[in-house]
């Protein structure tokens, strides 16, 4: 009973807790469940295979409803923080009106799963599904661009600490050292966070790309980016648990 109680209270239990308590981890890894199904379907052409990714795709488009009532916040923050001149402040309202526009047009997708809407009964139903993937697309590439520019932004704040740093002036300041050591470290682990966030954009895009039928191969491929984007958008959610 001992072994079950240190097992329960584990740092592991508690963190996977924490972790599937939030709809966005369960989200994450409905999609897992997809594109891991999707993989192996199109490798062994299993018949289970199949059918797992259909269910995992129908969770996860549910665990979407309602998604965009957590963007419009977004919008809004994206226009309090708005400036006219800043290069950053267009590519980030850009992304937050494509998020909102995808995620909209999305709930159609939801509700027709669920059988609430008819799509059959709805003559621009064809339209819609493509029109969310295009809105998907642009909130990738906008998020590209976002990430690109952080990446610029960070390098310039480390190349002013290399600076800092190779000033013979500096050299016995230790409180100043030790400073500009943390501030590039904090710089250097952002860029990463940026640069790993920008090709999991890239690799999203193929998804979408071949959702939209402007891709007719790599299907495989494709099936991975899906795992590996998947991955890392888990990974990113465990370490904030």
């Amino acid at each position: 009973m001992l072994g079950i109680n240190s097992l329960i209270k584990s740092q592991f239990v508690t963190k996977s807790t924490k972790y599937l308590s939030k709809s966005v981890g369960r989200e994450k890894m409905a999609r897992l469940g997809q594109y891991t199904s999707q993989f192996i379907f199109l490798y062994t052409g299993s018949l289970l295979a199949s059918q797992l990714q259909q269910h995992f795709k129908f969770l996860f488009k549910c665990l979407g409803l309602f998604k965009p009532l957590g963007s419009i916040q977004q919008v809004v923050l994206i226009e309090e923080s708005w400036q006219f001149g800043s290069l950053m402040s267009w590519f980030n309202l850009f992304r937050v009106y494509s998020l909102f526009l995808w995620q909209v047009f999305d709930q159609y997708n939801i509700l027709s799963l669920l059988s609430i809407v008819n799509s059959k009964s709805f003559h621009l139903s064809p339209i819609i599904p493509r029109l969310a993937n295009y809105f998907w697309l642009s909130t990738l590439f906008w998020t590209v661009m976002v990430e690109f520019k952080k990446i610029v932004l960070y390098q310039q704040e480390i190349s002013a600490t290399h600076k800092i740093l190779h000033n013979k002036k500096n050299q016995k300041n230790d409180v100043l050292i030790t400073s500009t050591l943390t501030k590039k470290k904090h710089f250097c682990g952002e860029r990463s966070a940026s640069f790993r966030k920008m090709v999991a954009s890239i690799l999203d895009s193929f998804v979408v790309l071949k959702l939209l039928k402007l891709i007719d191969h790599y299907n495989l491929l494709i099936a991975f980016f899906g795992v590996v984007t998947s991955l890392w958008g888990i990974e990113d959610i465990w370490k904030a648990c």
